[in-house]
């Protein structure tokens, strides 16, 4: 189930971002979750993870709205 949903959040990552490294992140998550022996290890593996993806995600998806506008202004130029 805990992969399940983390494969769930991964797709709010911008999906140029989830093709190149969704794997290693998923496979980063469960070493993670794997070494972590107690029920307040994996509870401090899941904020983490929670904590990183709501830094990550806005970030990654405004990089990818700039991206895209600076190149929607380029052509407009032309």
């Amino acid at each position: 189930m805990a992969d399940r949903l983390f494969r769930v959040l991964l797709r709010l990552l911008p999906e140029d971002l989830r093709a190149g490294y969704a794997r290693e992140i998923a496979a980063a998550f469960r070493a993670e979750r794997r070494d972590a022996r107690s029920g307040l290890g994996i509870a401090a593996v899941w904020a983490a993870t929670l904590w990183d993806l709501a830094r990550v995600v806005p970030a990654e998806h405004w990089e990818v709205f700039r991206r895209d506008a600076r190149y929607a202004f380029r052509l407009m130029r032309r």
